[in-house]
Formats: structure tokens, C-alpha cells, sequence
């Protein structure tokens, strides 16, 4: 049996944390903001803790401040990608914290048990925003969603993960891939190259046990979370959920392999416990979940201007990428 998850207790863990995730908030909005405004030479010679403090009115964490130490004694210099991510960055952070104030007003009105219909109606849950083809195919997710992808070999499972990671990355935070499958390999050395123009947010790993996973995870500031796949590392459903428990606030990919009448592998434990479903067949993203209503998109652009009659892919999303059909998905 899969383990059930109790929101109440989620949201007691949000409630009990909830001043030090804000306060952790306005340290990271203020530290990034510090890098924009001053260059790397300015901030080594005064200090990111002091330009912070005095500039930015407040402090930031001391590990914060030796890591980005470091990377300022190399007198790096930020590109305009550099600068677009921590833009992206700082509004995702401002996002966050504006839904975690909205909250504690949200718990003082509903605290008697009872709310009114337009209170409720007009709450704004905390979710991520998503643009473009995305939400056309995923809408606005919760920010602790849960994707299941699955497909046969060579559907395009992996560089539709690949494309969705590099999003998530350059728009809204910090990504772990766990490739597990292809470990550091030419093949996914490939994909990299050809989808993800900046690297910056995305770490990859090539974990083949579930704790490490777990110890990563615990250890780092990720966002989202990529498991490439369940199946070979053979994790378990009860694993998937034990690592939503220990990271509420974080996002989860989980892909899994087919079998051979296109089914996913694993049991229905896998689906039941997750909030979007993503079958890729033969190049095309077929996603059905709780925050939009089933959609496509199409992985490969050649895949839709070589069946520009085919009724099936009316509506069907284009991937605005010049690359074509590769010897490995």
C-alpha cells in the first residue's frame, strides 16, 4: 500500500516555519539583489554582507556570502544571461513571499473553521506561473507538484524532461536531474548542448540508490527534483512520497519506463500519488492532470510539419527548436 500523506500536516510544517521561510526569503532577495547592483570587484573589495546590510537593509547568510566570496576573487563577470537569471530569480522569490504573507491572513480568517465563499474564491494558492507553451500543456501548477512522465524507448521522454528542466532553471529556480539511466554519458552531454543554452541552475547526478538522493536533497537548495528513472534505480511509490514529506516546498518529475502495450511500468501507485500525468509516444507530450485540462505538445518540430494533415495533432503545441529527431531520446 502507498503511504497517504496528511495536508494538515504540511500545513503545520508551513505554519511552524513559516517566519523563517520569510525571513530566509528577504536574505536571498537582498543577497541577489547586492550582485546586481554592485560588480564583483565592488563586492570583494566591501563585502556582500556589508553592501547588503547597508544598501539593501539587511544581512545575508554567512555560507551565502564565503560561497559567493569565492566566486568574486576570480573577478567574474556577469553576462546579460547571468543578470536575466537573477531578475527571474528575485520576482520568483517576491512571488513566494508574497503568497507565504497571504497565508497567514488566509489561516487568521479561516481560523473559527468557517469562510466565506468570496474569501475562498479569491485566495491565490501558491503556485508557479508558468508562460508560453507550458502552460498551454501544464497550466499553473502547485508549487509542490508532482509529474509523472512515461514512454516507451526512444518516444522522447527524456529531452521533453530535458527542455521542461531547462524552463524550470532559467525561470524559477534551482533544478537536480538525476540521471540515473545515462549517467555522465555522451548522450546526455548531447542533450545539454542542445537544450539547455544556460547551465547555471541545473545540476546533474548520477545516483543509482535512493539516499543519496535523499541526503542531496536535504543538503542543497533545489527547487525541483528530476528522477530519471524510478524504475532503474527501483524506487519504490512509498520512496517518492517519503521525499515529498522531507521537502514540501519542493517540485517532483518522476519518469518511469513502459511497458510494451504503453502502459506505465511500476503499478498505479506511481499515478494515484501524483498531480500531472505526461505520456510521450512517437515525439508527442500528451499530458492530463489538476491544473489543466488535457493537452499535447509536440517534442520535435518535425514532428508536426511532417503530418501537417494528421487530425490527431490539431491544437498540438509546436517546440520552437531547430534540433531534429535524435539516435538517442
Amino acid at each position: 500500500m502507498s503511504q497517504n500523506i496528511d495536508l494538515n500536516d504540511l500545513q503545520d510544517f508551513d505554519k511552524n516555519n513559516r517566519q523563517s521561510q520569510i525571513d530566509a526569503l528577504y536574505n536571498q532577495i537582498r543577497a541577489i539583489s547586492a550582485k546586481l547592483v554592485f560588480p564583483p570587484s565592488i563586492q570583494a573589495a566591501v563585502g556582500l554582507g556589508a553592501i547588503a546590510k547597508h544598501y539593501m537593509g539587511g544581512t545575508i547568510p554567512m555560507i551565502g556570502g564565503a560561497a559567493l566570496g569565492y566566486m568574486m576573487t576570480k573577478d567574474r563577470k556577469y553576462t546579460q544571461t547571468d543578470k536575466q537569471v537573477m531578475v527571474n530569480k528575485i520576482n520568483y522569490l517576491r512571488q513566494q513571499l508574497q503568497e507565504l504573507q497571504d497565508e497567514e491572513n488566509f489561516e487568521e480568517i479561516a481560523g473559527d473553521g468557517i469562510m466565506s465563499a468570496q474569501s475562498l474564491k479569491s485566495y491565490k494558492y501558491r503556485s508557479y506561473k508558468f508562460t508560453g507553451k507550458w502552460k498551454k500543456l501544464i497550466g499553473d501548477p502547485a508549487k509542490n507538484f508532482h509529474m509523472m512522465v512515461y514512454g516507451l524507448p526512444k518516444a522522447g521522454k527524456s529531452i521533453f524532461c530535458t527542455q521542461f528542466a531547462n524552463y524550470l532553471a532559467s525561470t524559477f529556480g534551482e533544478v537536480l536531474y538525476v540521471a540515473a539511466e545515462e549517467g555522465f554519458s555522451v548522450t546526455i552531454q548531447k542533450k545539454i548542448r542542445d537544450y539547455i543554452p544556460d547551465t547555471a541552475n541545473i545540476d546533474y547526478a548520477n545516483f543509482r540508490e535512493f539516499e543519496p538522493i535523499r541526503e542531496t536533497l536535504a543538503n542543497g537548495t533545489y527547487d525541483f527534483c528530476f528522477i530519471d528513472s524510478v524504475n532503474y534505480i527501483k524506487i519504490s511509490a512509498e520512496q517518492v512520497e517519503q521525499l515529498k514529506t522531507e521537502n514540501p516546498n519542493m517540485a517532483f518529475v518522476t519518469i518511469q519506463q513502459a511497458t510494451k502495450d504503453g502502459k506505465h511500468a511500476g503499478g498505479q501507485d506511481f499515478a494515484h500519488n501524483c498531480d500531472i500525468i505526461v505520456q510521450v509516444d512517437q515525439g508527442i507530450a500528451y499530458q492530463r492532470g489538476r491544473f489543466q485540462e488535457e493537452s499535447a505538445m509536440a517534442v520535435f518540430p518535425q514532428k508536426q510539419k511532417e503530418s501537417p494533415d494528421d487530425d490527431s495533432l490539431d491544437g498540438v503545441e509546436d517546440v520552437e527548436d531547430e534540433n531534429a529527431y535524435d539516435d538517442e531520446y
